[in-house]
């Protein structure tokens, strides 16, 4: 009988074992990071407007706090080139009352990029941040947060790929529209739209520029472990840009790849939001 109970525990450890070994790490949206030539003056653009709180983040830069990411800066001397130019289309907010918080904006000196446009019973604004880069705000899901990061891609099918392969994401975080699909991390929507005719700015030349030099020069998904999400990045033939690292600017570890379309995307080692804060 004691032999039979000591088969079935070691039989119940060896399953679990396996079990543990089989659970892949999905990755969170951490932040986003923008090419800045005056920090204090973006730091004020994003509370003032958009109601980011500012932070020190991790106690070495200044940063913004999105409710369960962050805005990080990375100051440049000279201006960045446009997101524009890039797959990288847009970040972007909610809004309540598009009519009423466009007349506020104006009136507070904002410079917009494309003016409020109706969508069906919603509206839709896209504005210049302080280094031009493109935010947008949709009044369709009634609040007033971080809300998306909207991709403008060769092939819509490849880049979703890209980022459930690099993520560990599952189909339910993954929906599928007529012409694009968004894929749902944490609170966070990445669109992911075909680079058509009726979506490319003017401003975009012949061929898709790197994210990295531009205004919006990359976004970023945290993993505890971060050496096994390398581990699995790298063997899922994914293509690697440098190896891990303490980053200078936050101060945690981390790795770059190159997505699609020049896309640059950080994997940082750090808890998730708000899970992490517990423990």
């Amino acid at each position: 009988m004691r032999l039979s109970i000591s088969l079935s525990a070691l039989f119940l450890s060896l399953s679990m074992t396996a079990f543990a070994e089989r659970v892949v790490e999905q990755g969170h949206f951490h932040h986003v990071r923008l090419n800045v030539q005056d920090v204090e003056e973006t730091r004020t653009f994003y509370q003032q407007f958009l109601g980011a709180t500012a932070v020190n983040f991790n106690n070495k830069t200044p940063g913004l706090f999105t409710e369960r990411s962050f805005i990080l800066m990375n100051k440049v001397d000279k201006p960045a080139i446009s997101n524009l130019k890039t797959s990288l289309w847009h970040i972007g907010w909610s809004g309540v009352d598009g009519p009423n918080e466009y007349a506020w904006l104006k009136s507070q000196g904002v410079n917009f990029y494309t003016p409020l446009t109706p969508l069906g019973k919603n509206h839709f604004m896209y504005l210049f941040g302080p280094d031009e880069e493109v935010v947008e705000i949709y009044t369709g899901d009634k609040h007033h947060r971080f809300n998306h990061v909207h991709i403008l891609a060769s092939d819509v099918q490849k880049t979703t790929d890209w980022l459930k392969s690099a993520l560990a994401l599952s189909e339910i975080q993954i929906r599928k529209l007529p012409s694009a699909f968004i894929v749902t991390v944490d609170n966070v929507q990445i669109i992911v739209s075909l680079n058509s005719d009726r979506l490319r700015p003017p401003e975009q030349g012949p061929e898709l520029l790197p994210t990295d030099e531009s205004t919006i020069a990359h976004i970023a998904f945290s993993f505890r472990d971060i050496q096994a999400a390398y581990e699995r990045v790298k063997s899922s033939g994914l293509a690697i840009e440098s190896d891990i690292s303490v980053s200078a600017l936050h101060g945690l570890p981390s790795f770059f790849a190159r997505a699609t379309d020049g896309i640059l995307v950080e994997f940082v080692q750090a808890k998730p939001i708000p899970d992490g804060i517990w423990e």
